[in-house]
């Protein structure tokens, strides 16, 4: 995960302004499914989480992210989530997203079920490109969830 963040600056503080004009307000990018791991070896788990969606930032802190993958269990997932990264490290920036999910038969019988878990992002040029990473961790709920890390890609529209 830390050989994909690149090119960051770490010269600005805790809740400092980050100095990229890669996160301008009302913003959209387009994002990919997951790539994920899983602690739990044996489960037998997918780990390439192919999907597609949106992220629209209302501002440097605050954006709603949609999208549609195929989820860890093979199953068809949707999701919306508020996305609120507050903190910034140079170009990283550290929140929490909160918002609802399908897809899993052991949450709400596979019906949608709220989700809140830790996020971190971080925004680059790629190519000369807009592009970025959002990190997520999902903590266990055993026995119905293991806990798993996923890295999304991102890619600004409006370059």
């Amino acid at each position: 995960m830390v050989g994909l963040l690149v090119a960051v600056n770490f010269g600005n503080a805790w809740a400092g302004e980050p100095d990229s004009d890669m996160e301008k307000e009302s913003r959209l990018w387009i994002t990919t499914g997951f790539i994920s791991y899983h602690p739990n070896r044996d489960a037998n788990y997918n780990e390439n989480n192919i999907g597609i969606g949106f992220e629209y930032h209302l501002d440097k802190v605050s954006s709603f992210a949609l999208g549609h993958y195929k989820n860890s269990i093979r199953k068809d997932s949707t999701y919306i989530q508020y996305v609120y990264t507050p903190l910034a490290l140079g170009s990283f920036r550290f929140g929490g997203a909160a918002g609802l999910v399908n897809g899993y038969p052991y949450l709400n019988k596979g019906d949608y079920a709220p989700v809140l878990m830790p996020v971190a992002t971080v925004a680059f040029k790629l190519f000369g490109r807009d592009a970025g990473v959002n990190a997520v961790y999902i903590p266990s709920l055993i026995p119905h969830v293991d806990s798993s890390f996923a890295l999304q890609f991102k890619f600004a529209i409006d370059n």
